[in-house]
């Protein structure tokens, strides 16, 4: 596994809790730098959200994108709808033939985050019925007499 970029773990802070998730995902080129990226701004990318929060999301794709690059994206949640946004590569990390890229949001609509936020309401609240299921499954601990 090749990394672009390493940071120490004391580095890595998340303001938002992060849920695994695979949700397809399609793209395209905003921005980078100062470069006319006219001729390949309607040209869509493809690929997997791999896990999500209100901060961003990370994703992985065949295409080789450069750290800093804006990027227009369109993914549809689960019972929750269509997401369209804007997001920055932050980090980029190359795994074999794939590119796995941790993305912030630019610009995220009031809708969209309400979207992503009932989507990750509705994760938690699966995740508390489980652990409570699993908690319960086993019963009380066996007292011997």
């Amino acid at each position: 596994m090749e990394k672009r970029r390493n940071r120490p773990p004391e580095q890595e802070q998340r303001r938002y809790r992060r849920f695994r998730t695979r949700i397809p995902i399609k793209f395209y080129v905003s921005r980078y730098r100062n470069i006319n990226l006219a001729p390949i701004k309607e040209k869509a990318g493809a690929g997997t959200i791999t896990n999500l929060s209100l901060g961003g999301f990370e994703f992985v794709t065949d295409l080789s994108l450069p750290e800093g690059m804006e990027l227009r994206a369109d993914f549809a949640l689960p019972d929750n709808g269509r997401v369209q946004c804007r997001v920055k590569i932050n980090r980029s990390v190359k795994v074999r033939q794939r590119y796995s890229y941790g993305v912030a949001f630019v610009d995220l609509t009031a809708v969209a985050r309400e979207r992503i936020g009932a989507y990750i309401g509705s994760r938690l609240a699966l995740e508390g019925k489980i652990s409570s299921y699993l908690k319960n499954l086993h019963g009380p601990p066996f007292i011997r007499a």
